[in-house]
């Protein structure tokens, strides 16, 4: 959080438009993994233990999951949609 925090200072040091403020903000908000993931951390490290390879296939599955949930925030963001704030939120809470 404190890497979102300084960009947010040095964007708005800067004078960037909100709607810059807000492509950060939906970028860097990935708190939600952490907790979905916690339960599958220890399978992962034994998974990855037995067979090494296998952290390139999470790697490329994590990227993809990735990219399709943040589909719909870039179409929001693509639009200039004034839901973009209240959607994030939502999703991030």
């Amino acid at each position: 959080m404190d890497t979102k925090n300084d960009l947010n200072h040095m964007m708005k040091v800067v004078n960037v438009k909100k709607s810059t403020l807000t492509h950060i903000d939906v970028i860097s908000d990935i708190t939600w993994s952490w907790i979905a993931l916690k339960d599958y951390t220890k399978l992962m490290q034994k998974e990855i233990r037995k067979s090494p390879g296998i952290a390139l296939l999470l790697k490329n599955t994590f990227m993809k999951l990735s990219s399709i949930l943040n589909i719909p925030m870039v179409r929001l963001l693509q639009a200039e949609s004034p839901d973009i704030d209240s959607v994030s939120k939502f999703y991030s809470n």
